[in-house]
């Protein structure tokens, strides 16, 4: 514990105070409970501290978070606004409606879990009856492991459309691998199987950093389909980052494969139809017509006026391979009679296809039976029949 004129810095929570000559333990700090002249928590001495000095709960000590209480008795004025020196998540043991309230942001309820970054302003509102919250205070890294949520899934089972409103309920930023994660040219690789490896060994590095960077973080990481997919090595070593984070999920349609197979196939193909708006892409550029581009970021409109230029010297072609490529595919789509070719990862016959509007690729199988057997989830959600508010609570529910 650092003492500079008089000023005292606890090494653990960072918390600091003037040394008071009254104060017969001016070495406890009076945030996380720590005496550096025991160099231990004085966890009695804290509680006493509190007492004496009317501070508006009380509060017991578990093995990873404290447990406060606050009485019904307390006054309004006693709840004032007031700032933590370490991360924390905070959610109440049971139903009230006391609510928390962020700097410049409206009050929340209690009963979802909130998380509160370190130095920032917030303040409890009274409610009816006693208050009881369970606080984690991420002071180490052992205690951040327990903020991180990983949500993993195949390709189409809707892991945005949870991870959206999971981390609006919790408060927590949501993080995804597409945006990190390269897959770099493994289609011009020879075999199928060769593809997949050369696949993984890209999407490997990136997933490795990205974990790296984001682990301990008080997050949710949504890991896409493939990025969620290892095996040998490469299992081992993601296994090895992960392992220790209890908060990793994998979204599953159901546990019937065929069930499974025709929701992710139905979701995929619905996913496909967003080539509309490509379509009216190509067809503005066509056209010449420079309003679709008014919502457009620079470097999207850099992109436009290189492909404008080529149209206005006479070459059209990208644009007309464009449209009738995908119109195809969106006509098959619409048909009903896409055809689906099963992935194989052992695959070293079949030679790669090159891009094709009417090849379809159907990873489903493969990608559920690894999830499952690599243990990278080790809390399986099964979504089929369950709306988002139910699946949102689930995750909850399960949440160390």
């Amino acid at each position: 514990m650092a003492e500079l004129g008089g000023k005292i810095e606890c090494p653990i929570c960072d918390w600091d105070w003037q040394m008071e000559s009254d104060d017969d333990r001016p070495h406890l700090c009076h945030q996380c409970g720590y005496d550096s002249e025991l160099n231990d928590f004085d966890e009695e001495a804290l509680n006493q501290w509190e007492k004496e000095n009317k501070v508006p709960f009380q509060e017991q000590k578990e093995e990873r978070y404290i447990v406060r209480i606050f009485s019904e008795s307390t006054d309004d004025m006693e709840l004032v606004w007031h700032r933590d020196r370490e991360d924390r998540i905070v959610k109440s043991l049971g139903d009230t409606d006391w609510m928390i309230q962020m700097d410049n942001e409206l009050p929340r309820p209690l009963t979802e879990m909130i998380y509160i970054p370190k130095n920032s302003y917030h303040r409890v509102i009274k409610g009816t009856g006693d208050l009881k919250v369970r606080i984690n205070k991420l002071f180490t890294e052992e205690e951040k492991k327990y903020s991180t949520i990983l949500i993993f899934g195949p390709q189409g089972v809707g892991k945005s459309t949870i991870t959206k409103p999971l981390g609006e309920k919790l408060g927590m930023e949501v993080i995804g691998t597409d945006n990190f994660i390269d897959q770099g040219d493994w289609q011009s690789q020879k075999t199928k199987k060769k593809g997949w490896e050369k696949r993984k060994e890209n999407e490997f590095k990136g997933m490795v950093s990205f974990l790296k960077n984001n682990l301990g973080k008080p997050a949710i990481l949504d890991v896409g389909g493939s990025h969620g997919v290892w095996e040998k090595d490469h299992l081992i070593e993601i296994m090895k980052l992960i392992s220790k984070y209890p908060n990793r999920f994998l979204l599953l349609p159901s546990k019937d494969m065929g069930k499974s197979k025709e929701f992710l196939r139905r979701n995929l193909l619905n996913r496909e139809k967003g080539v509309v708006d490509a379509i009216k892409y190509w067809e503005a550029l066509l056209k010449q017509d420079s309003t679709f581009t008014k919502n457009f970021t620079d470097e999207d409109k850099k992109d436009w006026d290189k492909r404008l230029e080529r149209i206005k010297s006479g070459d059209e072609s990208e644009a007309k391979f464009w449209i009738n490529k995908m119109q195809k595919r969106l006509d098959l789509i619409k048909s009903g009679k896409v055809t689906w070719d099963e992935f194989d990862v052992n695959d070293d016959k079949t030679l790669m296809k090159k891009p094709s509007p009417t090849y379809f690729e159907d990873y489903t199988q493969y990608f559920i039976e690894n999830m499952k057997k690599s243990g990278v989830g080790n809390h399986v959600i099964y979504n089929i029949g369950k709306n988002q508010e139910e699946l949102v609570d689930e995750i909850i529910k399960e949440l160390k």
